[in-house]
């Protein structure tokens, strides 16, 4: 005979996700109060001091997207990028608090203003 089973898969999905998003909420707690796991050394040599201090006062203040645009029509692009340095980048956006899509724009700009 056959032995029925008892589980409730929707109920363990619900406990899962509460679970997940608890433990999210806790980690951006623990970020906002400058906590958090400590860094491995990968993540550590993400950047040094000076690679996250801005370069210009206004990427402090204003979000690269507005630096950028400065009113002009914006054009999207699509580069692909290696694995790890899309992983630094984050871990970057992260420390800033700052979405990687105006960290990129404002990379971008920099570059091409000191290529002349």
């Amino acid at each position: 005979m056959a032995k029925k089973n008892n589980w409730n898969i929707e109920e363990m999905q619900g406990s899962l996700i509460s679970d997940m998003e608890q433990e999210v909420k806790n980690g951006y707690q623990m970020i906002g109060q400058g906590g958090g796991e400590q860094p491995t050394q990968a993540a550590a040599s993400v950047a040094s001091p000076a690679e996250q201090q801005p370069s210009t006062p206004t990427a402090q203040t204003i979000p690269a997207s507005v630096v950028v645009a400065n009113g002009e029509p914006t054009q999207n692009i699509n580069v692909p990028i290696p694995v790890s340095l899309h992983q630094r980048l984050k871990m970057i956006s992260v420390t800033k608090r700052q979405n990687m899509k105006d960290l990129v724009a404002l990379a971008i700009k920099e570059y091409v203003e000191r290529q002349g």
